[in-house]
């Protein structure tokens, strides 16, 4: 549905690439509409904006290692599939120039003492949702909220 963008898509287009029955999938559009994932008009349906359905706007991933500085940053990468912004975090003595240097592309960088956290480096942002699991995170977000402000609602 995504792909045809503001023109939608016809439920026959989705029969023919999908191969289901027409049953089938108006069952699905029509959950994914109750959803509000999309609109579902007639024979059309629309993606709603990725916007209104995807709220979270940063999602932010520190991995902190003592001293294994490589594998903290295999980590920080792995993070970035599902994170807006991915940091190592170093001990300040075992940040030197050369481990600076090795940060390079999204991942940013940030060094502790005894009192407080500095930025070595800023973190790149990548777009969100980035996989399946922003997906979820952003859903479990969502039901916290909901869930607050109905406890909020009968208090």
């Amino acid at each position: 549905v995504s792909t045809f963008g503001k023109r939608g898509v016809k439920t026959s287009q989705i029969v023919d690439q999908l191969g289901y029955k027409v049953n089938a999938i108006i069952k699905s559009l029509n959950k994914l509409e109750s959803a509000e994932l999309l609109i579902f008009k007639g024979e059309r349906a629309y993606m709603k904006d990725l916007s209104d359905i995807f709220f979270i706007k940063r999602i932010i991933t520190i991995e902190a290692k003592i001293r294994d500085w490589r594998k903290a940053l295999r980590q920080a990468e792995l993070n970035e599939n599902f994170a807006s912004h991915s940091y190592v975090l170093l001990p300040v003595e075992f940040v030197n120039e050369k481990i600076a240097t090795s940060f390079r592309g999204n991942i940013g960088l940030l060094a502790q003492d005894e009192k407080r956290i500095v930025l070595k480096k800023r973190a790149k942002k990548t777009k969100l949702p980035g996989s399946y699991f922003s997906w979820m995170l952003n859903e479990y977000v969502g039901q916290q909220q909901y869930s607050r402000s109905l406890k909020k609602a009968y208090v």
